[in-house]
């Protein structure tokens, strides 16, 4: 998603990492996003309808915290450990877009994809509701 879909602000869990300084960063994956626009206006001018995406960065995001660390403690590994940090809805989506970011909205169960199939899904899937 690339635009809040809440009036009102509310609480949400993103996955963070620490980088090799030991800073910390959000945790993204490479998300393919569809560019219908584009697509659109490559068929005015050719005539066929072609598919237009990029990739571009995806914080993993969850409504719940406890979906949020079960997630986190099922997907960290010996080079990366996983932890979870609280982010208004609003704030998330403006720093998102102010680095031309998208939020992954995962479901609220535990049965979640791992983070590898998780971003395999998102890297490859070629159209994706932004």
């Amino acid at each position: 998603m690339d635009s809040c879909p809440w009036v009102e602000p509310r609480p949400l869990w993103v996955l963070g990492t620490l980088d090799a300084q030991g800073g910390v960063q959000t945790f993204t994956l490479r998300t393919r996003v569809s560019k219908d626009e584009l697509e659109a206006e490559m068929e005015m001018l050719v005539g066929k309808r072609l598919s237009v995406s990029h990739l571009t960065d995806g914080v993993v995001t969850f409504e719940s915290k406890g979906i949020a660390e079960h997630f986190a403690e099922e997907n960290t590994t010996a080079t990366t450990e996983l932890f979870v940090f609280e982010v208004g809805s609003h704030e998330l989506f403006q720093m998102t877009a102010d680095v031309k970011a998208v939020v992954v909205l995962m479901k609220s169960n535990k049965s979640n994809p791992s983070a590898r199939m998780l971003a395999t899904v998102l890297r490859d899937q070629p159209e994706l509701d932004t």
